[in-house]
């Protein structure tokens, strides 16, 4: 069994392994009426998500899905959820140890088999699983599950990780580093080697943003490595990096309000919280965007499924765990950050 494995060193230290850097910052919400709507907004949304079979060997099989992205999605809702505070009451509290409930019971998926066959896998799963395989990994760990296995299968990738870095985008590589350090492997680089080649690093022009809207998940990711997803101030190389950084998300954050897309929405307002943005009239906007995107059922977002299964090229596609998952883990978690 995976969770009863031996204990295996890791062989070959690197100057860039580090202490594990922490996950990220507790929620530490301020206004009541704020974390009573978004409390509400989260019990739906858990009712939702607690029913949905995100076993990745399922989704691979039945469903022709990314297994492990979607499994992360869920297994990241409720993590959030899990560490979610509210207002300090018993309900709240009873509300984040079920949720923890629902956290260990996805994790289980880890003890079989068939989740660590990522190193049999050909390159185009790889290029799908791995980072969702890694992020699994610290999820498991900060919960207290044996990874002792886990982390000798994901040394073993070490080589064919680096074997692909210079393909990735450097959000990727930097998300990358990002995981390993947390799960105390050595890196080929870190985060702070990659980010002067970065889209903020770079300080890409705006127009860039503007010609590709659907690059803004590049954006965001960067923002979400380089603050250890809301741990740590960005750690900006000068000024005009966070007045850049700053801007480009303020920009997009209303670009992207009016053109409906609650899922990169949601990306940017927690953004302006990891940056560590006040609270103004453009938060307030996109909370109040976000609380309207929330579904009868507790879901988020608006897809049309037999358009998304043509688009995918897949008459199999399950727009709830391919769609709307993503979306509803996203805009619970800038609710979160920001009440």
């Amino acid at each position: 069994m995976w969770a009863a494995a031996a204990c295996i060193c890791i062989m070959g230290c690197n100057k860039n392994r580090s202490a594990t850097p922490p996950e990220h910052t507790s929620f530490q919400p301020k206004d009541q009426a704020r974390i009573t709507e978004t409390t509400e907004a989260l019990k739906k949304a858990l009712v939702w998500a607690a029913p949905l079979d995100v076993t990745p060997a399922r989704l691979r099989h039945e469903h022709g899905m990314k297994g492990l992205k979607h499994f992360v999605e869920k297994l990241q809702l409720f993590r959030i959820a899990a560490e979610w505070p509210g207002s300090g009451s018993d309900n709240d509290k009873k509300l984040a140890d079920a949720a923890r409930g629902g956290l260990l019971e996805t994790l289980k998926a880890i003890e079989r088999d068939d989740f660590h066959d990522l190193a049999d896998a050909g390159a185009v799963r790889f290029a799908q699983d791995n980072m969702s395989y890694l992020r699994a990994a610290v999820i498991a760990k900060r919960y207290g599950l044996n990874i002792t296995a886990y982390r000798a299968a994901i040394a073993k990738l070490l080589p064919r990780l680096e074997a692909g870095r210079n393909s990735r985008g450097p959000d990727q590589r930097m998300a990358i580093a990002w995981q390993l350090q947390r799960l105390d492997l050595p890196t080929a680089e870190t985060p702070e080697q990659v980010h002067p080649s970065s889209r903020i690093g770079t300080r890409i022009d705006p127009r860039y943003w503007q010609k590709h809207p659907r690059h803004t998940y590049d954006l965001t990711h960067e923002i979400f490595a380089m603050t250890h997803r809301g741990a740590r101030p960005f750690p900006f190389r000068d000024d005009k990096e966070r007045a850049y950084a700053s801007l480009m998300v303020r920009k997009l954050l209303d670009a992207h309000m009016k053109m409906g897309n609650h899922d990169i929405v949601a990306e940017l307002l927690l953004n302006r919280a990891q940056l560590r943005e006040p609270f103004d009239d453009q938060v307030a906007t996109a909370r109040r965007f976000l609380l309207a995107a929330q579904n009868p059922d507790g879901s988020f977002g608006r897809y049309d499924e037999s358009a998304l299964r043509k688009r995918k090229k897949n008459p199999r596609y399950d727009a709830r765990i391919g769609g709307y998952l993503h979306t509803t883990m996203m805009c619970i978690w800038a609710l979160m950050a920001t009440s």
